[in-house]
């Protein structure tokens, strides 16, 4: 993470677990209850939507809007989800699964204040870190500024950047 994207997490800061896939089941059980919501943005990998629909809670979408410029985040959609009483959590796949799109620091930075207001807990999937289209540079999640980097669940692993899956080792 450090050389490839800038991110010195430390060793205490990280947590094994077999893939992001359960990691995200196990941040739905912890921090929401049946019943509460989880805001997502479609298009998504299903694997979202199964970790919170299959524990009795709603995936929620403010759907990114497909533009001639490509994918863009319907911010309106995002605050005015997030702001219902039963959102308690927010997944976030950034880079983008399956559109691919490199979200900005300052798309990051609004992402989180968003969350922030509201309460929401943040988990970001960057499982595809080293899947950018050129002219993009990936920001990882946790290196904003200030409390963001702190207030964030991030899942990663080698296992699409190496092909390394069949070692079923994530954090």
């Amino acid at each position: 993470q450090k050389t490839r994207h800038g991110w010195d997490i430390g060793d205490s800061h990280v947590m094994a677990n077999t893939s992001v896939v359960p990691a995200l089941y196990c941040a739905v059980r912890a921090f929401t209850q049946p019943g509460d919501q989880v805001l997502i943005m479609r298009p998504l990998y299903g694997p979202f939507t199964l970790a919170t629909e299959n524990q009795g809670r709603v995936a929620v979408s403010a759907n990114l809007l497909e533009t001639p410029n490509g994918w863009e985040i319907d911010f309106e959609a995002l605050e005015r989800l997030a702001a219902q009483p039963k959102t308690k959590m927010m997944f976030l796949c950034n880079p983008h699964n399956p559109v691919g799109r490199v979200y900005t620091r300052q798309e990051l930075e609004r992402i989180y204040e968003i969350c922030q207001n509201h309460g929401l807990v943040l988990c970001v999937d960057e499982i595809h870190a080293d899947f950018v289209h050129p002219g993009h540079v990936h920001t990882p999640f946790a290196t904003l500024d200030g409390p963001a980097a702190q207030r964030c669940i991030v899942g990663t692993s080698a296992s699409k950047s190496f092909n390394l899956a069949g070692l079923a080792t994530a954090n």
